[in-house]
């Protein structure tokens, strides 16, 4: 039967496996940390646009940014040609993204892109013609919703994929609750005023000359 050993030989090891559990716990900490202060930066910063209200400032840019994303990831996936032959579908698909990500960047352009750029301008115009469901937040939400879905079953979880995925069914929820008036007015922000409604983002709530007058009558009677 060997014999015990002597009192104090396995002490550099227990110490070295000490330190050892000593830096990863601190490593752990250390990005358990950082992760929570990414995460509540970024919830300020939803939360700072969505207090802007549904226009191009507000829900309007967080939808454009993830347009944006779309259209990278999506003509990234197009550099690899060789998944043209050997994985068709899939480079399809990242077609599909493209087109997606700048159909949103031209829904949710901000104002003054369309200030500067007359073929922006032209293309808003045509999707608000011919696509008449993404004039509305619930059809575009629907449409973030449909992007989100595909996103995520095609990659794994916490891959750029899933995170963008994620990202846009959230846009689809909030562009849904905003059409229906389910989110809380200290949340969503203050009201847009009509005529600048009317021109923003494609949001059709009533005519110019309505809301003037409606303007008008309304100061008209705080006069009095």
């Amino acid at each position: 039967q060997p014999s015990a050993p002597p009192p104090g030989q396995n002490a550099p090891f227990d110490f070295a496996q000490a330190q050892g559990n000593t830096m990863a716990a601190g490593l752990a900490n250390e990005v358990l940390s950082s992760a929570q202060a990414t995460a509540k930066e970024t919830l300020g910063v939803v939360q700072h646009y969505l207090q802007k209200g549904p226009g191009s400032e507000g829900v309007g840019w967080l939808c454009c940014v993830g347009g944006l994303a779309t259209t990278a990831v999506g003509a990234f996936g197009l550099l690899d040609v060789f998944s043209a032959i050997f994985e068709p579908l899939e480079y399809l698909l990242n077609i599909y993204f493209l087109v997606f990500g700048m159909t949103t960047c031209v829904l949710e352009a901000p104002d003054d892109w369309l200030r500067r750029s007359g073929k922006l301008l032209s293309a808003r115009q045509f999707l608000e013609t011919y696509t008449r469901f993404l004039a509305t937040r619930g059809g575009r939400g629907v449409f973030y919703l449909f992007q989100g879905s595909l996103w995520i079953s095609l990659g794994s979880t916490m891959s750029i994929s899933f995170v963008l995925g994620m990202y846009l069914l959230f846009l689809g929820l909030l562009n849904i609750a905003l059409q229906y008036q389910m989110v809380p007015e200290n949340i969503k922000g203050a009201r847009l005023d009509p005529v600048k409604q009317h021109h923003d983002v494609g949001m059709h709530t009533c005519p110019p000359a309505v809301a003037t007058t409606f303007i008008l009558s309304e100061r008209i009677m705080l006069r009095l």
